[in-house]
């Protein structure tokens, strides 16, 4: 498991909207790297997904739902 003096090392993006970085946290806190080219929107999605199939899978329905929804 990951720790929280583990997660406050990593580079997070600094975006006025605290929501990206707390969304990155919860993923984070389950053991799961989201990487930086998901949408803030799909974030959640990503970990969801990656914890129930694997990253590369949640990667690849990431991917589809980006040309879905034109993101």
């Amino acid at each position: 498991m990951i720790s929280a003096s583990q997660i406050a090392c990593w580079p997070i993006p600094r975006i006025a909207d605290g929501s990206y970085q707390t969304a990155l946290v919860k993923a984070a806190r389950k053991g799961i790297l989201v990487p930086l080219w998901v949408p803030m929107k799909l974030v959640a999605e990503y970990a969801d997904c990656a914890c129930e199939y694997g990253e590369e899978a949640a990667a690849s329905h990431i991917r589809k739902l980006k040309k879905e929804l034109a993101l």
